[in-house]
């Protein structure tokens, strides 16, 4: 049995204790283990028994080159992440970036057609808001009437802010013979700021309507869609001038007899 080498000056009144040793494979006995530097010192060798150089630092740095691109568990959940978000993005093909480019181009072009129609004045607008109603003017008072009458609004009447305005012709009765094509019917008739020349806006075709509030009615407001009626029309424009509403009654009278009406006004804002 071989045996452990101890120290050979032991402290006096204790044993001797074992001193650093190795022991080489295949020889008998331990040797002494030598250092340097503060710690044992040894030789590597390989599998063939040649000795193998100590790591320099110049090694170590190749060493930590080839393990900076060796995938760590962290990096590969980084790109896990990575590739999870690309994997939602909505890449442009060829055909989704033909279809955009087709569609740029259909802009274009109404781009183009609506700055050639603003150059030319030809632009359609399509006017949108609330024509909130107002308190009914009379501006006929009621009465019988059996001839013409007209009521005009001068233009310092209209209210800086009105854009539109409904006439009203409001009937309560009818009395007296009538032929075709004769009866009662409005007009409205607009004027310039001298009043010397005029241009009709609408007429109602002549009726002999009575009873329950009958009647003719004319509205004018920018935007609206025009529509005539026998006894109802819409005008799309505005009134920024003075106008005259006209009362026309044709027919056969006796003393007593005509039409029972008034002429009323509204503006539009």
């Amino acid at each position: 049995m071989d045996r452990l080498k101890r120290e050979a000056n032991p402290p006096v009144s204790q044993l001797a204790s074992p001193i650093p040793q190795y022991k080489t494979p295949g020889a008998i006995g331990y040797e002494a283990v030598e250092g340097q530097h503060g710690a044992p010192f040894a030789t590597l060798k390989d599998a063939s028994g040649a000795v193998v150089s100590p790591a320099t630092e110049a090694k170590l740095e190749q060493v930590r080159a080839l393990l900076s691109g060796v995938a760590t568990e962290d990096k590969l959940e980084q790109a896990r992440v990575l590739l999870n978000t690309i994997s939602t993005k909505d890449f442009a093909t060829q055909t989704t970036l033909a279809a955009v480019l087709a569609k740029l181009e259909q802009l274009e072009t109404e781009i183009r057609a609506v700055k050639a129609n603003q150059v030319s004045g030809d632009q359609k607008v399509q006017l949108s808001g609330t024509i909130e109603p107002q308190d009914n003017i009379v501006i006929g008072t009621r009465a019988i009437r059996d001839s013409f009458e007209s009521f005009f609004v001068r233009p310092w009447d209209v209210p800086a802010l009105a854009k539109g305005v409904i006439i009203t012709l409001v009937v309560y009765g009818v009395t007296g013979t009538f032929d075709s094509g004769e009866g009662y019917q409005l007009e409205l008739i607009e004027h310039t700021f001298s009043t010397t020349q005029a241009k009709k806006l609408a007429s109602t075709l002549p009726i002999t309507t009575s009873g329950n509030r009958s009647g003719c009615m004319i509205k004018v407001y920018p935007g609206i869609e025009k529509d005539e009626e026998i006894s109802y029309i819409d005008v799309p424009t505005i009134i920024n001038n003075g106008f005259r509403a006209l009362v026309s009654i044709n027919g056969t009278f006796l003393p007593g007899e005509g039409i029972d009406c008034e002429v009323q006004l509204r503006w539009l804002y």
